[in-house]
C-alpha cells in the first residue's frame, strides 16, 4: 500500500512540473506577409523548439503579401515539431488574400468575432482580374495551393477554393460554420483549453503564454518587403541622384542618393519581379539622370518619366503577389516626374527665348560664332580697311572691303580664322 502511495505520489508531482512548465510563445504578424514575415516565423519556431514551448500561437492582422513566402511559411508549418495556431484577432482585424492561405496552412486556426478572412484570387496592380492564360494560370495554381491545404489540414475544400477562384469572403462565424476554422473565440484560454483537450498541452490553466516581439533584422526586412516601399526608395534616389549631377559638390543629395538605391534594390530583392519592369525602371532612370548632363529641352526627362511609370506598374508579378505597387505611390510619383520634365522644357524654351532677343538686340545671328553680330571699330591700321573692333566683349582683328573709321558700328559678315570680315551698317 505504502508503495502504491509512493507511485502515486510521484506520479502526481510529475504531473505537476510538467504542467508548470508547459508554456506556449505567441507572436504576432501584422501588415504585409513577406520575406520578413517568413523570416520572424522561422525564428519563432526555432526558439519554441530550443526552449521547449508546447506550441506557436500567431496572433495575424494582414492585408495579404507575396505567394511565394506564404507557400514557404506553409511548409515551415508542416515541418515544426509542434502544433502553429493562427489567431484572427483583435476585432476588426483580417485574414485576407496570402493571410487566408497562411491561416489554412495553420495546424489549428481561430477567429475573433468581427473579424473576416477570405478575397484569395490573384489580382493585377490595379485590383482586377489578370487577364489571359497568366490569369488564368496565377489561379489554378493558388486554387490548388488553397485545396491542398484544406486537405492537410481537414478543411473545407469547396469553401477553401472558393476564397480563390471567386474571391469570397467570410465573416468569423460564417468561416466557423463553413469549416474554414476550429473555433470562434477572441480569449487565449479558450485556445489553451482546445489544444488541452487535443492533448498538446497537459493543463491549459497552468501553461504560460510568453510573447516574442520582432527582432530588429526581421522588422527592417518586413518594411523593406513593401513594394510600395521599394518604389519610393528607388524614386527617392533618382531625385536625390539628379541634385547631385546637376550641382556637383553638394554631397549630401548624392550620400542619401545612393543608400535609397542600395535599400531600394534590396527591396525589389525580396520581391517576384518580372524583368520587364526591371528593365522600364532602369531605362527611366537613365533617361531622366541624362538630362543634367545633355541638353534635350525636357524630351529626355519625358522619357524617363513614362519609362520608370511604366516600370513601377509592371515590375512586381502579380502572379506571385497580391502586394503590388499601389497606384497611390506610382501616379503622385508620375505626377512629379512629368512636372518636372514640364519644367525642363519651359527652361529651355524661356533660355531659348532670352537667346534670341539678346541677338536680335546686339544683331546676332549665330549661336556659337559671331557671325551677323554688330561690332565698333576700335582701332584702324593702313588704308583703314583692316584694324581692331569691339564684339560681344571681345576684340577682333577684321579686315573690310571699304575704309572704316574708329568709333564706326560695322555689322560682321564673315570669319577666316581669327580675323573678321566686316561691312558698314
Amino acid at each position: 500500500m505504502t508503495a502504491i502511495r509512493l507511485a502515486l505520489g510521484l506520479f502526481l508531482l510529475t504531473t505537476a512540473v510538467q504542467a508548470q512548465d508547459d508554456w506556449v510563445m505567441k507572436i504576432a504578424i501584422k501588415g504585409t506577409i513577406n520575406t520578413g514575415t517568413l523570416d520572424f516565423l522561422k525564428y519563432a519556431l526555432k526558439q519554441s523548439r530550443e526552449q521547449r514551448a508546447k506550441a506557436l500561437l500567431v496572433e495575424l492582422d494582414t492585408p495579404g503579401g507575396l505567394v511565394a513566402s506564404v507557400k514557404e511559411m506553409a511548409q515551415v508549418i508542416d515541418a515544426s515539431e509542434i502544433p502553429v495556431v493562427v489567431h484572427v484577432v483583435p476585432t476588426g482585424a483580417a485574414a485576407t488574400s496570402a493571410g487566408a492561405l497562411l491561416t489554412l496552412a495553420a495546424h489549428h486556426a481561430f477567429m475573433a468575432e468581427g473579424t473576416h478572412i477570405g478575397a484569395a484570387h490573384p489580382v493585377d496592380s490595379s485590383g482586377k482580374d489578370i487577364p489571359g492564360a497568366m490569369g488564368e494560370k496565377a489561379t489554378q495554381d493558388t486554387a490548388a495551393f488553397a485545396r491542398g491545404l484544406a486537405e492537410k489540414r481537414k478543411r473545407s475544400i469547396p469553401f477553401s477554393e472558393a476564397m480563390v477562384r471567386d474571391s469570397k469572403s467570410f465573416s468569423a462565424q460564417e468561416a466557423m460554420k463553413n469549416g474554414l476554422i476550429d473555433g470562434l473565440t477572441a480569449n487565449t484560454d479558450e485556445i489553451l483549453r482546445f489544444l488541452e483537450g487535443k492533448k498538446e498541452i497537459s493543463n491549459a490553466a497552468q501553461t504560460r503564454v510568453v510573447s516574442q516581439t520582432m527582432p530588429l533584422a526581421q522588422r527592417i526586412l518586413q518594411f523593406l518587403g513593401d513594394p510600395n516601399i521599394a518604389g519610393i526608395l528607388l524614386s527617392l534616389a533618382m531625385a536625390c541622384i539628379y541634385i547631385e549631377l546637376s550641382a556637383p559638390g553638394v554631397s549630401l543629395p548624392g550620400i542619401v542618393g545612393v543608400i535609397s538605391l542600395i535599400l531600394s534594390f534590396m527591396s525589389f530583392q525580396m520581391l517576384p519581379v518580372r524583368t520587364g519592369g526591371l528593365i522600364l525602371l532602369g531605362l527611366g532612370i537613365i533617361f531622366f539622370l541624362a538630362e543634367a548632363l545633355v541638353t534635350s529641352h525636357g524630351l529626355l526627362a519625358a522619357g524617363g518619366a513614362v519609362s520608370f511609370v511604366l516600370g513601377l506598374i509592371w515590375v512586381v508579378d502579380p502572379a506571385q503577389s497580391d502586394w503590388v505597387i499601389s497606384p497611390q505611390v506610382w501616379i503622385p510619383i508620375g505626377l512629379i516626374l512629368f512636372s518636372v520634365a514640364a519644367g525642363f522644357g519651359w527652361l529651355a524654351g524661356r533660355a531659348k527665348k532670352l537667346s534670341l532677343q539678346a541677338r536680335q538686340k546686339i544683331g546676332g545671328g549665330d549661336d556659337l560664332g559671331v557671325l551677323g553680330y554688330n561690332a565698333v571699330v576700335e582701332i584702324i591700321e593702313g588704308d583703314g580697311k583692316s584694324g581692331r573692333v569691339h564684339v560681344r566683349g571681345e576684340s577682333w582683328e577684321f579686315d573690310s572691303e571699304v575704309p572704316v573709321q574708329p568709333g564706326q558700328a560695322v555689322r560682321i559678315t564673315g570669319q577666316k580664322g581669327f580675323r573678321l570680315q566686316v561691312l558698314p551698317k
